[in-house]
């Protein structure tokens, strides 16, 4: 999950090989001449965040979520089945 406040969809990138790449670029919001401010913050700028996906992601089935400023990527992974322990004989040794 990311937190994006003030962001919308359409300002907002997601490119998926093998690395996740969020990225979008936030810009200032014109101002109206006739407000008055004694101090104003907003941030702006372009951001970009990657993240590295496991070798067994389902890359097909990545899916994306934006609501209420929070980003939600979901990565399924596949099922990797753990190798099972067998038991080898033991043989005498004749001599």
């Amino acid at each position: 999950m990311a937190m994006i406040p003030s962001f919308f969809d359409n300002r907002l990138g997601i490119s998926i090989f093998k690395v996740l790449q969020i990225s979008g670029e936030r810009t200032v919001e014109k101002e109206d001449r006739n407000d008055t401010w004694h101090r104003m913050e907003r941030s702006s700028g372009k951001f970009s965040r990657r993240f590295g996906l496991p070798g067994n992601a389902k890359m097909d089935q990545i899916k994306a979520c934006m609501e209420n400023g929070v980003l939600t990527v979901t990565v399924p992974k596949e099922v990797v089945k753990k190798p099972e322990a067998k038991a080898a004989e033991i043989s005498e040794r004749q001599i």
